[in-house]
């Protein structure tokens, strides 16, 4: 599976432009930023969520992850961050997102959660 880094909000509308002309499934990843020097998130649950995304979601045919990764303080209590205004991909992080559903699907906000990940992929594959 392909992963995409969008380093920043700005480039979120092309990248999904994209990869929905490459891919039939686009999942999308709000998630805490890893730090350089310590190679872990500043957010604890995504550091739990990202084995098990990892392990996942390549179970999904012709699909993409566009991983979005948000600075903590331009982030944390900033109603007004970009990703939080954006349609489809409110929440919280982690969260993940189909964002080229075809039919309405609930972002998956359990991340850290391997049963809820993988319950929620098995409703993604039903609709493949």
């Amino acid at each position: 599976m392909e992963t995409i880094t969008v380093e920043n909000p700005t480039l979120y509308d092309k990248a999904v432009e994209d990869a929905s002309k490459k891919y039939k499934v686009v999942f999308v990843l709000i998630t805490g930023e890893v730090d350089k020097a310590t190679g872990e998130s500043w957010c604890p649950s995504c550091r739990v969520a990202a084995p098990i995304l990892k392990k996942l979601l390549p179970t999904v045919p012709d699909s993409v992850l566009l991983y979005c990764p948000v600075v903590k303080s331009e982030y944390r209590g900033n109603p007004s961050y970009p990703y939080r205004k954006k349609p489809g991909v409110d929440g919280g992080v982690p969260t993940l997102h189909w964002i080229n559903a075809p039919s309405p699907m609930p972002p998956l906000g359990q991340c850290a959660q391997e049963d809820y990940v993988a319950m929620w992929l098995e409703m993604v594959k039903e609709q493949l």
